[in-house]
């Protein structure tokens, strides 16, 4: 579909921006790679994609473990210092305390930590 040119720039032999950008070819762009390559771009998005998510999970995990661990440190963990650092391999133990001593709210959020 190309557009009529305007009689002064047709009859001065100036191309118009419309075409030259017509029949300059395309070779960036993620739709014009050969299809090997789209597939192993396709698959690094889909690892990325799959590392966030596990990290976000990860981080909503830990971040639920500690403030379980503050908000039943009396009635579950006060054998252990009230200002223990929890990290990802302390969350077996915060999950193992609420179910043993934390009762049915406790056994409720350690549900939610094993998930």
């Amino acid at each position: 579909m190309a557009r009529a040119q305007p009689f002064a720039l047709q009859a001065s032999g100036v191309r118009s921006l419309a075409t030259i950008n017509s029949e300059v070819p395309i070779r960036q762009g993620f739709w014009n790679l050969p299809r090997a390559a789209n597939s192993s771009i396709i698959a690094k998005m889909a690892e990325t994609d799959e590392s966030l998510r596990d990290t976000a999970v990860r981080q909503r995990r830990l971040a639920l473990a500690q403030k379980a661990f503050r908000e039943f440190y009396a009635q579950c963990f006060w054998s252990y210092r009230e200002d223990a650092e929890i990290t990802e391999e302390k969350i077996p133990f915060v999950i193992r305390g609420l179910r043993e001593h934390g009762g049915l709210a406790g056994y409720q959020i350690a549900a939610e930590l094993c998930r």
